[in-house]
């Protein structure tokens, strides 16, 4: 943390199985772009300390997987109608 990192964070990180992904005061907000879903629901993760940055990890984004995950989305066979 805390290194002037910049850019997009590489969605590759969310793979780290049980890792600490910690990247607080680097300068990703200034980039605009959100992080790897995979971080910011921690389900490979052991930890992402800025899930609660609104700008990386949108909540509205994190609602949407959650609600497609409660409903079992991935078992969806039939799409027509959308």
């Amino acid at each position: 943390a805390n290194n002037t990192l910049s850019g997009t964070i590489p969605s590759q990180l969310g793979q780290l199985q049980g890792a600490s992904i910690l990247l607080e005061g680097n300068l990703f907000h200034v980039s605009s772009m959100t992080a790897p879903l995979s971080l910011c629901m921690l389900r490979s993760v052991k930890a992402f300390d800025i899930t609660n940055d609104v700008t990386l990890c949108p909540l509205e984004r994190n609602a949407l997987s959650d609600f497609y995950d409660s409903a079992k989305g991935a078992e969806w066979t039939n799409g027509s109608l959308w």
